[in-house]
């Protein structure tokens, strides 16, 4: 288990001490101690949480994931953003729950993963296909994205970025149209909500 809340691990470990065929055998308060933990001890999965105080959960994963491939790992986390359940399957983890997911959904998930199949409740799997559905923002839009969320007009985006005001309106109406938004306000709102800004 990885997470830096000793009550959410603490409470884990008591879900699991109830099922015969689970152990927990280590656990780990942020993301350093948790790829030293499965070098020593190859848990068959880990439940991890996506935000820690020093690397997240999807670069926990894809980091131990480099040096174990066989590692399966669930994310077991308070968010649950298009683009944190993104971030977290495009890193290889092959469940993701929330914190408010009943205690015999993550012992089903856990065997589930354990078993080979991966474990992604309806909502969660929403949240990937309507990503899927979008294509990604590349590099200079997410630049572009950002000036909009300080609030700088087309020139001042035009010239931060050495582009061309017809380059940036190009890039805003992207923007809009990957966001499904009508104004920049409303667009960095909804970024926001899903975790790109």
């Amino acid at each position: 288990m990885v997470d830096d809340n000793e009550i959410a691990r603490l409470g884990i470990e008591s879900l699991l001490a109830s099922q015969r065929d689970f152990e927990v055998v280590a656990q780990a308060r942020n993301g350093a101690e948790a790829v030293s933990l499965y070098a020593q001890f190859n848990p068959d999965v880990v439940l991890c949480d996506l935000k820690l105080p020093d690397i997240d959960g999807d670069k926990v994963t894809s980091t131990v994931l480099q040096t174990h491939p066989e590692a399966r790992f669930i994310i077991l986390t308070n968010y649950d953003r298009e683009e944190d359940v993104f971030r977290a399957t495009q890193a290889g983890a092959v469940g993701y729950l929330t914190k408010e997911s009943p205690g015999a959904e993550v012992v089903a998930a856990l065997r589930k993963v354990v078993g080979g199949e991966t474990h992604f409740p309806p909502t969660i799997a929403a949240k990937l296909a309507e990503r899927d559905r979008r294509s990604a923002f590349n590099a200079r839009e997410l630049h572009v994205l950002s000036h909009i969320a300080k609030g700088a007009k087309n020139q001042e985006i035009a010239a931060a970025l050495g582009l061309s005001v017809k380059g940036v309106e190009m890039y805003v109406t992207r923007i809009l149209d990957k966001l499904d938004a009508k104004t920049r306000t409303e667009a960095v709102a909804t970024a926001r909500q899903r975790g790109v800004l």
